[in-house]
């Protein structure tokens, strides 16, 4: 992750309504497309690694796998257009893969402050 990319996030969480369509994100500012982009193409470079088990799951999910969820839900519907228009079904397969395995092991409940809060380095 970089300043870029949180960026990308920073824009897609403030600009996009919670299920964004194709053409909220095609037809706003150019911007919010690039940064579509950019968070498909890294999640995709994180997608794929841990389903070939060299990214560990356990670590991905606890890093991004909340804002990966949260991602796909925003830009799902624009890569699904994409994925018709092209004809290309695996746009954004490895985001909506990673975001489907984040969101069935992910506790929403659990965070690190209230589950760890004695741990002494």
């Amino acid at each position: 992750m970089n300043p870029e990319f949180a960026q990308a996030i920073t824009v897609i969480l403030e600009r996009l309504p919670e299920v964004a369509t194709a053409d909220d994100i095609r037809h706003g500012d150019p911007q919010i497309e690039r940064t579509a982009v950019l968070i498909n193409t890294t999640f995709e470079t994180t997608g794929l690694p841990v389903f070939e088990r060299i990214a560990p799951f356990p670590l991905v999910v606890e890093l991004v796998g909340g804002i990966v969820v949260v991602m796909w839900r925003k830009l799902g519907p624009w890569a699904e257009q994409i994925r018709i228009e092209q004809p290309q079904p695996s746009w954004a397969e490895w985001l909506q893969w990673l975001a489907m395995q984040c969101e069935r092991h992910k506790n929403p409940q659990a965070s690190a402050y209230t589950q760890h809060p004695d741990w002494v380095p």
